[in-house]
């Protein structure tokens, strides 16, 4: 069953002149960059045609007026109720966003201590409906999905692996260095496989 997203946590400050980065990040390696590209391309190809949904990634999410060092990037998400025109940044305070899926992929440079803050992050700020977690060195993949308590739980794999996203519609597992998506049983095709198949 699908939840009803309450509105994220919004601290204000009163400070209209603070400049909001939109592209200062860690660069990543060739492993990281084509599993988010390819679960991005994805997740658009799946909503093009859904007016009310926006799927997207590695975009700034800021979330306290006045902080430009409060903010979280999601490497893939999909947001409920906004229209599809690119933007540089979120902000909250501005557009409060009903975030329905949010994907972390995490790697050997990552600490314990920044996994846990963005876990708590996605549950109790951004209240993300559905939330996943990807190991890229060890192909580890966690579901979590907010509870009545707006608590996450662990989304449990079904027997074949893969993982039920119900906000999706669709299950995700990792296979052959990728995250990949199913509906209906039914492997969505990479853009390479689609362009090649014969």
């Amino acid at each position: 069953m699908s939840m009803t997203a309450r509105p994220p946590v919004l601290p204000d400050a009163a400070d209209d002149h603070v400049i909001y980065p939109s592209n200062v990040k860690m660069p990543q390696g060739e492993k990281h960059h084509d599993i988010c590209l390819n679960i991005l391309l994805f997740l658009q190809v799946m909503y093009g045609d859904d007016e009310t949904m926006h799927a997207g990634g590695d975009i700034f999410c800021y979330y306290i007026k006045g902080n430009p060092r409060k903010s979280f990037a999601p490497d893939a998400f999909v947001i409920r109720g906004i229209d599809k025109k690119p933007r540089k940044v979120f902000k909250l305070w501005e557009e409060p966003l009903d975030f329905r899926f949010a994907l972390e992929v995490w790697s050997d440079s990552n600490t314990e201590l920044e996994k846990r803050q963005k876990f708590a992050l996605y549950q109790d700020t951004v209240r993300a409906l559905e939330y996943a977690e990807l190991d890229e060195d060890t192909g580890k993949l966690t579901g979590y999905r907010l509870n009545e308590d707006g608590l996450y739980e662990e989304i449990t794999p079904e027997s074949n692996g893969r993982m039920n996203f119900n906000e999706l519609d669709a299950e995700l597992c990792y296979e052959g260095d990728l995250l990949r998506l199913y509906r209906n049983g039914e492997k969505i095709p990479t853009l390479a496989e689609a362009l090649y198949k014969k």
